[in-house]
């Protein structure tokens, strides 16, 4: 944040907006939501809010359990249809219980389109085949503490898919 800052001040003392210093020309910033660990009704409701804001990413916090976690996704999907819905599960899961919930999402045509941290932060495997096996992208976020992790991680074939961010939706 510091960093950010001193690099606005920086850009305003020479006149020109920050965003143009990284090569951008848009005036929008594209986020999301999030919905919390809260039951089906709150959170079909929560959902139902953010779209009226005219927001179309809805993170949805996963891990207290399948079957509430599934009935949370269901109701935010019934809340805001059409939606890119994120789950984070903040390293809840292991990679066989997020696939089992990835296979109940889908078979009720509820596709996440980002999958953050699944899996404890260690088992890169882990997240290697939930992206690969679930085929949705998996965002690490625990797993990447420093430079070397993230640099680590680029070698090996198996992470392909994985973001480090999740800062934006790539299309």
């Amino acid at each position: 944040a510091l960093s950010m800052a001193v690099l606005d001040a920086w850009t305003r003392s020479i006149r020109i907006p920050l965003r143009q210093l990284f090569g951008g020309r848009g005036t929008s910033v594209r986020s999301d939501v999030t919905v919390d660990l809260v039951d089906g009704r709150r959170a079909e409701a929560a959902a139902r809010r953010i779209r009226r804001l005219g927001v179309d990413v809805i993170k949805i916090k996963v891990g207290a359990g399948l079957a509430e976690d599934e009935e949370r996704v269901r109701a935010v999907a019934r809340g805001a249809p059409g939606a890119a819905l994120f789950l984070d599960a903040n390293q809840a899961y292991d990679a066989r219980t997020a696939l089992v919930l990835l296979r109940r999402l889908r078979l009720r045509e509820i596709v996440p389109v980002l999958f953050e941290q699944p899996v404890p932060a260690p088992d890169w495997e882990g997240l290697g085949d939930v992206h690969r096996l679930g085929r949705v992208r998996v965002a690490a976020d625990e797993s990447v503490a420093s430079r070397s992790d993230r640099k680590s991680t680029r070698l090996n074939s198996s992470h392909t898919g994985i973001s480090y961010a999740v800062f934006c939706l790539k299309k």
